[in-house]
């Protein structure tokens, strides 16, 4: 097996700095050069105006049928603002997560509460 070189090629990661550090790693072990450029910040919301409504979301979690977990950013702080709600994942109900990585990270969280 050949290992694969980036080696005189210039990559631009626009990741979020928390989740671009092992595709910077492994751009730069390719021996590629990296531009790093996030395009958003993640960040937890904070203003009563944005929490408020969410809270009473949580409160009444119960009557969703399903949750849709969009990213690891989502499961990650998501479920941060469940657990203070909740004392434990909600059992029963259904989850959809977009994506393997998503599904790894929410899987991983699910079992901390079992």
């Amino acid at each position: 097996m050949t290992q694969q070189t980036l080696s005189g090629l210039h990559v631009l990661v626009t990741r979020p700095v928390p989740q671009q550090q092992e595709l910077v790693a492994a751009i730069k072990a390719a021996s590629g050069e990296v531009l790093h450029m996030p395009l958003i910040a993640i960040e937890e919301l904070t203003d009563p105006a944005d929490t408020n409504g969410l809270v009473v979301k949580i409160q009444n979690l119960d009557q969703y049928q399903i949750l849709i977990f969009v990213s690891t950013n989502a499961v990650r702080l998501g479920t941060a603002w469940l657990d203070r709600y909740w004392p434990q994942f909600p059992a029963g109900g259904q989850h959809v997560e977009v994506g393997p990585g998503t599904a790894r990270v929410l899987a991983s969280r699910v079992r901390q509460d079992e």
